[in-house]
């Protein structure tokens, strides 16, 4: 019996302690009661804004599938060699739960969440003006971005500014674009423009040439259907893009294939790049546009997932640059030394059976 009131406190004693153990406020992660208490977590507020800038190129949507191949597919002129999710867009069953259209939308909208906290964050916070207004310059700039690529592919979509708190916000009614642009885009942009950000920015983050020419593309569209802003929106767009030709800074690459350079990151024609990392969040996009299965290069799978249809190289007409070998497209490989011993003639050439796109072709990535 004693030992039986022994193992009962022993036991009381223990439960209580594991409560008191587990009974912690976690402090490795930034929550949206955080209180921002220094300059290092308002930038670390403000890098949040740049982590959905991965939906341009994210491998998603089963073998072959990454999220540029949406806007790919739906226009008709392009397929996949071996790609799970493009027959819905082949065979016109797709709807809102087909894997790219929700992974795209669900992926702005997380964008500008982050910048929406991130901004009430930063706002808050007590440090140097000049470095905050840039930093909020950078995000107004981020969800800019995010809402113009939803107004251009959705239309009509929900216009969210503040941090949700209420589950009675989480169903906003759609907005039309004009509002969007209104009220979001084109504002967000020019209190950007306002800001003493630099023109250029060797890490990736959004510089002042950044925010022009994503104010005249903004204007550029604005001024077409279906806002139709007119003459005076392609004024205010030829106006930004002189200004970014006029302060000079960005000098074309001597070759195309020079854009897939390390090297050249965030430097020569580039304006503004999302910052991708192999062991972080990497590009795929070399491997996915590869010929299927060709054993052209050291990765593992060459998919194929995304390749413009027979109907669509042919529409080019006679003499066209755009279509000649290895300008937009290219449909043989000179050589492949990964798989072939010496003396193969197929180590000289491989046919790939068709056209593929040549704007991720990497020949560093491919022999290596």
């Amino acid at each position: 019996m004693k030992t039986k009131h022994l193992i009962t406190t022993a036991l009381i004693i223990s439960l209580c302690s594991c409560t008191k153990f587990l009974d912690e406020t976690p402090t490795g992660s930034l929550t949206p009661e955080a209180e921002v208490t220094s300059p290092e977590i308002a930038r670390a507020f403000a890098n949040a804004g740049y982590a959905e800038l991965s939906v341009l190129d994210r491998g998603a949507g089963g073998y072959g599938g990454n999220t540029a191949e949406l806007m790919e597919f739906m226009t008709g002129k392009a397929d996949g060699n071996a790609q799970t999710e493009g027959f819905r867009f082949y065979n016109l069953t797709y709807d809102a739960q087909s894997f790219y259209i929700d992974t795209w939308w669900e992926s702005l909208y997380r964008g500008i969440a982050n910048c929406n906290l991130s901004i009430q964050k930063v706002s808050d916070i007590e440090f140097d003006e000049a470095t905050k207004t840039n930093m909020l310059a950078e995000l107004h700039t981020l969800r800019a971005f995010y809402y113009f690529y939803l107004v251009r592919m959705y239309g009509d979509v929900p216009k969210i500014t503040e941090t949700v708190d209420d589950l009675d916000e989480i169903r906003p009614a759609r907005e039309s674009a004009k509002v969007i642009y209104d009220e979001v885009i084109i504002p967000d942009l020019l209190l950007a423009e306002q800001s003493t950000l630099p023109w250029r920015d060797p890490t990736g983050l959004v510089s002042m040439s950044a925010v022009k020419s994503l104010l005249a593309d903004v204007y550029l569209t604005y001024a077409g259907y279906p806002v139709l802003g007119g003459t005076a929106s392609y004024a205010e767009s030829a106006k930004r893009s002189k200004e970014v030709i006029d302060n000079g800074g960005f000098t074309l690459f001597p070759e195309y294939s020079d854009m897939t350079l390390p090297s050249n990151k965030n430097n020569g024609e580039f304006i503004w790049q999302v910052q991708y990392a192999a062991d972080i969040t990497p590009n795929d996009l070399t491997a996915k546009t590869l010929a299927l299965f060709k054993r052209v290069s050291v990765y593992s799978d060459e998919f194929g997932g995304l390749v413009p249809t027979k109907q669509f190289i042919e529409s080019y007409p006679d003499g066209d640059k755009r279509v000649e070998e290895r300008q937009f497209y290219y449909s043989w490989y000179p050589g492949n030394p990964a798989a072939y011993p010496a003396g193969d003639p197929r180590r000289d050439s491989v046919n790939l059976g068709g056209y593929y796109l040549y704007k991720w072709f990497y020949w560093l990535r491919l022999l290596n």
